[in-house]
């Protein structure tokens, strides 16, 4: 089975299709000095996770695995900040598509999020190198 037939089994939903094209392209590196433009000073960004078996701290799967037991039902990493906090695609539910900033530093069982773009492909045209 492919990494992607994977994902969509494990969360019993379909992948929005921008973001299946960029697994097939991207590939993970750590980015110092990349941030969200909508919100600069809070949302930075370290990876965004790929499909790509040999490193696994990088494989959306792989962390999927990891950490599905405590982020909301029917959202996949995507991507990570510095401090360990994960950007999810959501793939169930009302708000299907949406990209949200879910915090590690929580009380078991809160899945609050916080909203950061209508779409995979709106949360990547918002992402920014900072100048050197």
């Amino acid at each position: 089975m492919d990494a992607i037939a994977e994902i969509e089994q494990t969360l019993g939903a379909q992948l929005p299709r921008d973001y299946v094209s960029f697994l097939f392209t991207h590939r993970a590196v750590e980015e110092a000095g990349m941030h969200l433009a909508s919100n600069p000073d809070y949302w930075g960004l370290r990876m965004l996770f790929d499909t790509n078996d040999e490193l696994l701290h990088s494989n959306v799967a792989e962390v999927l695995r990891l950490v599905q037991d405590v982020i909301p039902p029917g959202t996949l990493p995507i991507a990570e900040d510095w401090s360990g906090n994960m950007y999810l695609l959501v793939c169930k539910g009302a708000n299907q598509g949406h990209v949200v900033w879910w915090s590690h530093e929580r009380e078991l069982g809160d899945i609050s999020v916080d909203r950061v773009a209508n779409s995979f492909s709106q949360f990547k045209a918002l992402i920014r190198r900072e100048a050197p």
